[in-house]
């Protein structure tokens, strides 16, 4: 009996091993198709990526070129403006400095045409300053001259009225003394002369 358990425990173990091996080889094989299932797929889905990604990179690649064309139109539309701004900036400084030329110009005329002005008056006032001397010299020389006149002629008037004093006091010296004389002769005595 031992050995027939032997007998079937190795034929159920046999069997066991087979089974275990068709379904160790099914499986194998679930396993096999399941793999190149899968990388089928997987390649179906890489194929799928690398055409979206393509996709992804031509449309970036399009927006940048466009970007690039709108980027280069603004800048050119930008460097336009700027070119005309400069110009017109430019052309604007240029009147205001002919402008300012044109003011400084007429200043200095002015200028130069006021300072003729007061060195011809200077001059003039100068020339009549040399007249007025001239002039107050002239009238004081005359001033000078008649008051020597006026003065020879006071001296000439006050030496004869000295003079006419003197005679007369010598005349009036001689009457008194003719008086005192005379006084004496008829009084008989002799006047004590002053």
């Amino acid at each position: 009996l031992r050995d027939v358990y032997k007998r079937q425990s190795r034929a159920a173990g046999e069997a066991a091993r087979e089974a275990a091996g068709e379904v160790r080889a099914a499986a194998d094989r679930a396993a096999d198709d399941r793999v190149a299932g899968a990388a089928g797929e997987a390649e179906g889905l890489l194929a799928a990526a690398r055409q979206d990604a393509e996709e992804v990179r031509a449309a970036a690649a399009s927006a940048m070129a466009a970007t690039r064309d709108r980027t280069a139109s603004v800048l050119a539309h930008q460097e336009q403006e700027h070119a005309e701004r400069l110009k017109a900036t430019e052309a604007e400084l240029a009147a205001e400095e002919a402008a300012s030329e044109a003011r400084f110009a007429a200043l200095t005329e002015r200028a130069e045409a006021l300072l003729a002005e007061a060195g011809r008056d200077l001059a003039a006032t100068q020339e009549a300053a040399r007249h007025g001397q001239e002039d107050a010299e002239a009238r004081a020389a005359e001033v000078l001259a008649e008051a020597r006149v006026r003065e020879e002629r006071v001296v000439r008037e006050t030496e004869r009225i000295l003079r006419e004093h003197e005679e007369g006091r010598e005349e009036v010296q001689a009457h008194m003394a003719h008086v005192r004389s005379s006084l004496a002769a008829l009084t008989g005595r002799v006047a004590s002369e002053d």
